[in-house]
């Protein structure tokens, strides 16, 4: 089941304040204010919506650094068999 870099950024958006306007260059734990936990509620539900969950927890917080990155992982990594 796939996603869209629309539905994933919608979904972020259920976790920073509500009057928030999340752009792609914006950092995800510096900008967004997102704490661990949050991130981890967050990934928990794109994994419920892709029907995947992701093995090496450590690429998301290694290699995405903002949420364009963090989107367009999130949509490859649900389009790959």
């Amino acid at each position: 089941m796939g996603i869209t870099k629309e539905e994933v950024i919608s979904v972020l958006h259920g976790y920073v304040d509500e009057d928030t306007v999340i752009e792609d260059a914006m950092g995800l734990f510096s900008d967004l204010k997102l704490d661990s936990l949050r991130f981890m509620e967050f990934v928990a539900e794109i994994e419920e919506r892709i029907g995947k969950e992701f093995v090496e927890m450590s690429v998301l917080f290694d290699k995405v650094q903002n949420v364009g990155e963090l989107a367009e992982y999130i949509v490859e990594f649900a389009d790959d068999k």
